[in-house]
């Protein structure tokens, strides 16, 4: 089987790699990135079996690329794109779809891992919870980051670009290509999402105080401001909205109203606020919808605890927070904002939501390590 092959191939590729990362980190455990391996693995079979089981967009995907006559015919941005993405493996190499979901697989757990890395590299060392491993270490074994990051689709795709943008952007000056790549990558799948970077780089930046002149916060915020220009356009296709303005859509107003008639939708098509709760923090228990709504609630209980505790070292200490977690800090938010507008249902908000939940781990990690050092 094919599938043997494609695993035995990224388990090498895996083997050095792993010897790299080890390298750049004080990993706490040698074994720890051998364990977040392990779970993508486990959690990738898991979706297999639930794709096989229901219906699944990854199935579709294959379809399109096994059925486009050339990979040139298949070029296109957002769904077009992870059809592109597809067509060599599905037609050149001639895998069969299990295959290529588990190469998608790997695309996501290189994600996790550059993520991971951008957090080792910035945050001062955290205290042990339990096994050895700091609340860091335990936040990137969640299991909804993983799932929903191992199959052919935008998941992985996105987690993949949002990771090499994220260690990209940590620094900057030695990284440009990656920033390049991990932008482009973002712009092609969900081009609101690097709108939402974008948005928080300008913002971190006009923020900050310190680390750079004012000549170079302008030439950035003007660079920022025609790469918004641009991608505007790509935004308001998608979102149906009017200019900047992505919240004024009728688009989007019958989609979430359309998505509410469902047992999994939420109408929040009118309150702004209650969108990017139930971006966050939904399904909490009473809405969840079946078993995986039931696993994923206590996640979002965990991540609604560690908002709270955020926000109580978020506010006593905002001085303390340097420019690259303010980056990440409004990147999240004005992620989740563009992200919101288009999730009217639990499904896609669980989808999405793990494309953008890591920003805000980094920095809630980073504010826990500024904590027990009794900084804030």
């Amino acid at each position: 089987m094919d599938i043997a092959i494609t695993l035995f191939v990224i388990i090498g590729i895996y083997i050095l790699q792993r010897n790299a990362w080890l390298k750049k980190i004080e990993a706490p455990k040698k074994f720890y990135i051998d364990v977040l391996f392990i779970m993508h693995l486990i959690l990738f079979m898991v979706y297999i079996i639930y794709a096989f089981n229901n219906r699944s967009d990854s199935g579709e995907y294959y379809r399109k690329a096994a059925d486009a006559e050339s990979w040139y015919s298949a070029w296109g941005t957002q769904t077009q794109f992870i059809v592109f993405v597809t067509w060599p493996f599905a037609n050149f190499f001639g895998l069969s779809y299990s295959a290529v979901m588990l190469l998608f697989a790997f695309f996501g757990f290189q994600g996790i891992v550059f993520l991971y890395l951008t957090a080792k590299e910035n945050i001062p060392t955290l205290k042990n919870v339990t096994a050895g491993l700091s609340i860091l270490e335990i936040i990137f074994l969640l299991p909804n980051l993983h799932f929903w990051s191992s199959s052919i689709g935008k998941g992985s795709a996105m987690i993949f670009a949002v990771g090499l943008f994220t260690y990209g952007v940590s620094r900057f000056n030695q990284r440009k290509i990656i920033i390049g790549v991990g932008g482009f990558l973002m712009y092609m799948v969900r081009p609101h999402v690097l709108y939402g970077f974008i948005l928080g780089i300008v913002m971190a930046i006009l923020f900050s105080k310190k680390g750079m002149k004012i000549t170079s916060k302008i030439i950035i915020v003007i660079i920022a401001g025609v790469a918004l220009y641009f991608i505007s356009g790509d935004v308001t296709k998608l979102t149906g909205g009017s200019g900047f303005d992505i919240f004024n859509s009728n688009f989007l107003d019958h989609r979430n109203t359309e998505f509410g008639k469902g047992g999994s939708g939420v109408e929040v098509s009118n309150n702004e606020f209650i969108k990017l709760f139930t971006f966050w923090f939904r399904p909490l228990f009473i809405d969840s919808p079946g078993v995986l709504g039931i696993i994923v609630s206590f996640e979002n209980l965990v991540m609604l605890i560690f908002f709270i505790q955020f926000l109580k070292n978020f506010f006593k200490k905002w001085k303390m927070i340097n420019t690259f977690f303010r980056i990440l800090l409004f990147s999240f938010i004005f992620g989740s904002i563009t992200l919101a507008q288009l999730g009217g249902n639990l499904g896609i908000i669980m989808r999405q939501k793990s494309q953008i939940m890591p920003l805000f781990f980094v920095v809630f990690c980073y504010t826990e390590a500024l904590r027990q050092r009794k900084l804030v």
